[in-house]
């Protein structure tokens, strides 16, 4: 039996194929997108379009060179926008790179992604401040005096103006958002009180965020303070070639066969004797601290089984984490799970205090339950790890698993010809520094705190976009 999808037919004015540039193809005509714009227009408060209320500019940086941290300026692309790490930024040269001073992001820029997944907005507030935006994002730079930077964010990120921007997009293969497609964007206007209420949540919920990061940065420094461990450079590596003709380490037929403390598996690929992990993994040896494996620090260390999975819409469902949702800012298309047509649903819960790791694909993310995703579902493809509390501080234990010293001796067991893969014996193996209860406990409650802050600004957030939708529709 075949099934159909259902025909969506509508009718656009002549108007309408004038001021989109004579375009012709169906989807820019969506009625959902054709509804949106009407609202928006016919509230009765007036609207201006954004190329009055703000430039839209779309970087120029197709000519780069990529250097080390150290020399460079951080390079945002689209998929940096809605993620709560820096770890996956590149660095362009300082020197090499044409126009800098003028491509650099200021506070109260919008962010907006325009090549592959489009729309997706971020608020330049002490976070993104003095890096650059590739190609893949245009830069919204309102004009002060017109509009309230807070208030256009959240406009702009309302599921209203979503749906219009989403559909304005062009291209056959890759979609693209051009800024003439934004300049047009109604913006509705309100009374200069109710804006400037909106862009303070606003400000509030990204100092949230700025606060947050900032406490994570402390923890990696508290990391290697506690445990009396060197900062992991490349120069402390001991090169068979000293003049790195060829990349080369000598690696003893001792850790090769072996099973043992460093967690040796009869490897013979080369990535798994990784010289930084070997540096890694000495260096803890040598630490003053005490060190265990994750299996004995932990009640459980565990995969779930693969299982049937029936979507349906949120009303009916129970929400299902994917791999790259547990490092954004906040869940994009989450899916959601049937309640009635999953069998056990309730042994995929996952737990507050549990850390996440994603042992497929892009091996090594890392999350911390606390604050957000207690009872959500989640992959096969994220493993979980249960700290036992009579041993360690599960804030601890997550903040050395996303630390380097942590995420090295991970990303060493990944394996596989195709996609990368790590299971939940090997993670156990992997070696962790234990200092003092009290040093312990103080990364913990910052982490815990971090997280904390996450949550508050997700509703502040959540709050503001509330009042601008009922503002909107009533």
């Amino acid at each position: 039996m075949h099934r159909f999808s259902k025909v969506v037919i509508s009718t656009p004015r002549s108007r309408d194929l004038t001021i989109s540039g004579l375009r012709l193809d169906a989807s820019f005509y969506n009625p959902i997108k054709m509804i949106a714009e009407q609202q928006l227009t016919r509230t009765g408060l007036g609207y201006e379009p954004l190329k009055k209320l703000a430039k839209n500019h779309r970087s120029n940086l197709r000519e780069r060179a990529f250097v080390s941290s150290e020399n460079g300026i951080p390079l945002l692309t689209g998929r940096n926008l809605d993620t709560v790490s820096d770890d996956d930024l590149n660095y362009v040269s300082k020197i090499l790179t044409r126009n800098v001073e003028l491509e650099k992001l200021t506070q109260n820029d919008i962010l907006m992604s325009c090549q592959g997944t489009v729309g997706k907005t971020d608020f330049v507030w002490q976070n993104y401040e003095k890096k650059l935006a590739s190609e893949q994002i245009i830069r919204i730079r309102p004009k002060g005096e017109k509009i309230d930077p807070g208030f256009l964010y959240a406009f702009l990120s309302c599921p209203a103006v979503q749906s219009i921007v989403l559909n304005k997009h062009a291209g056959s293969v890759i979609d693209h958002l051009s800024t003439e497609h934004l300049d047009s964007l109604p913006v509705t206007r309100f009374e200069d009180d109710f804006e400037k209420s909106i862009g303070n949540m606003i400000r509030r919920s990204f100092g949230s965020r700025s606060k947050a990061r900032n406490l994570l940065h402390v923890v990696d420094r508290l990391i290697l303070k506690s445990n009396r461990l060197p900062p992991m450079e490349i120069e402390g590596i001991k090169w068979f070639d000293p003049n790195k003709g060829v990349e080369s380490v000598v690696v003893s037929s001792k850790d090769a066969i072996n099973t043992n403390q460093a967690g040796s598996e009869y490897r013979l690929d080369a990535h798994f004797y990784n010289p930084l992990v070997q540096l890694a993994i000495e260096n803890i040896k040598k630490a003053k601290t005490e060190f265990k494996t994750i299996d004995d620090v932990t009640k459980r260390v565990f995969l779930v089984p693969r299982f049937k999975r029936n979507y349906v819409d949120q009303k009916y469902g129970h929400p299902f984490l994917s791999g790259k949702n547990i490092i954004q800012t906040r869940p994009t298309n989450l899916k959601y799970l049937s309640k009635s047509e999953t069998k056990n649903l309730e042994l995929y819960y996952l737990e507050k205090k549990w850390t996440l790791i994603t042992c497929s694909g892009t091996i090594g993310r890392t999350c911390f339950v606390w604050e957000n995703y207690e009872n959500y579902t989640a992959t096969q493809h994220i493993l979980r790890v249960v700290a036992d509390d009579t041993q360690i501080d599960p804030g601890y234990l997550y903040a050395f698993l996303s630390s380097q010293y942590g995420k090295l001796q991970v990303l060493r067991y990944s394996h596989g010809s195709v996609i990368d893969e790590i299971t939940d014996k090997q993670i156990r193996k992997v070696l962790i520094p234990i200092p003092s209860e009290e040093e312990q406990k103080q990364i913990g409650d910052l982490v815990r705190s971090a997280y904390e802050k996450r949550a508050d600004a997700i509703r502040l957030e959540d709050e503001a976009q509330e009042i601008l939708m009922e503002a909107l529709t009533q």
